[in-house]
């Protein structure tokens, strides 16, 4: 778990994951042993616009390079675009997208991944 603070006190928060797949989405993406994937992340609504959410995933892009990880996704809701702008920010590129539709309320999918990437061995 990681989080930003301001002046001492927690202001956005976000998780690191290693384990070996991503199942948040209804598609499930295995990981490679070199991989991570940042989840669950979430800025106070009174300090969002303030660039805490790239600084904050800047900071555990580094964290996950010095944990030897050569890659890590992130996934956001595509009407999120507050959230896509702080992870393009952050350095990550887009790689596709994951189509859903709920029925009855359990979501489906047609096996497009909506992720986005960063490749850790490249210089900033």
């Amino acid at each position: 778990m990681f989080l930003g603070l301001s002046k001492g006190e927690p202001v956005h928060i976000a998780w690191l994951f290693y384990y070996p797949g991503i199942s948040e989405t209804p598609l499930h993406v295995e990981l490679e042993p070199d991989e991570a994937y940042i989840s669950s992340c979430h800025t106070h609504p009174e300090f969002r616009g303030n660039n805490i959410y790239p600084v904050v995933l800047q900071h555990i892009l580094r964290h996950a390079a010095k944990e030897n990880r050569k890659r890590c996704f992130i996934s956001s809701n595509a009407a999120n675009s507050a959230s896509i702008r702080g992870i393009e920010k952050a350095g990550f590129s887009f790689v596709g997208r994951i189509r859903v539709f709920r029925l009855f309320g359990k979501a489906f999918n047609n096996r497009w991944m909506s992720s986005k990437i960063v490749n850790l061995d490249q210089e900033e």
